[in-house]
């Protein structure tokens, strides 16, 4: 007979161990029924986003372009160093992981460090599309056609995500009214790059809670009477 102490307390220990169930959730995994029809069309095939591959040997070289965008980034806009991008990063770090349904087992360093090589990345390359005269001869993705083409179909990839306010929270740092550059608004340069319009946002994508780059374009291809209905529940994240 199974001794029901041992199970109570192991029920409860399962219990005590459970995830946080955050209602900051918004970036998920491919069912696996999806997934296994076609592996590579659920995957990045150049550029990893985010902690879902993290790593992986075959994407581990745009670390380098990573690296360079970044760099290219903070000669650029002088407003604030690299220290000051770190802490702003850490000061989201709880809300970000619990932006995944998976838990993250990326120790704190390396968690920040990703995101901001990546967000910055993604940044970079957005602005370097809206403005030309930032992409230089030794540029490694829109110098080859085929490389910006892989690089935007990665950053469509449901798993190959940042939360959408780690982007524009560290674009909007950079790029403050208080700053010496006047830049446009990061929803616009999104929808310039995806869409390729060279247009404000449409009010209705401009009030919506967009929660990461794939649901930027869920919103972008709702039918107008369904945007109406979207919530405008945006989160503030104020700076120090």
């Amino acid at each position: 007979m199974a001794d029901t102490k041992w199970v109570a307390n192991s029920i409860l220990h399962k219990i005590a161990s459970l995830p946080t169930d955050s209602s900051n959730c918004c970036i998920y995994k491919v069912p696996e029924n999806l997934r296994k029809v076609n592996e590579e069309a659920y995957r990045p095939l150049l550029v990893s986003i985010g902690p879902a591959y993290y790593g992986d040997p075959k994407l581990i070289v745009m670390e380098v372009q990573k690296l360079r965008y970044l760099k290219s980034f903070l000669q650029r806009s002088t407003s604030y160093k690299l220290d000051n991008y770190v802490e702003v990063v850490r000061g989201w770090e709880e809300v970000v992981r619990q932006s995944y349904v998976e838990t993250i087992n990326l120790p704190s360093e390396l968690f920040i460090e990703m995101l901001l090589l990546d967000a910055m990345f993604i940044i970079d390359l957005f602005l370097r599309s809206c403005f030309h005269e930032f992409i230089d001869e030794n540029d490694r993705i829109f110098n080859k056609p085929r490389m910006i083409l892989l690089v935007t179909r990665d950053i469509r990839v449901e798993e190959n995500q940042l939360p959408f306010f780690v982007l524009k929270g560290l674009y909007d740092l950079a790029f403050r009214p208080s700053s010496q550059n006047n830049q446009l608004p990061f929803l616009d340069i999104t929808y310039k790059f995806f869409m390729g319009k060279d247009e404000v946002v449409p009010p209705r994508i401009a009030s919506a809670d967009v929660k990461h780059l794939v649901d930027f374009l869920r919103i972008c291809y709702l039918p107008s009477a369904l945007r109406d209905q979207l919530p405008n529940t945006k989160k503030n994240f104020e700076f120090t």
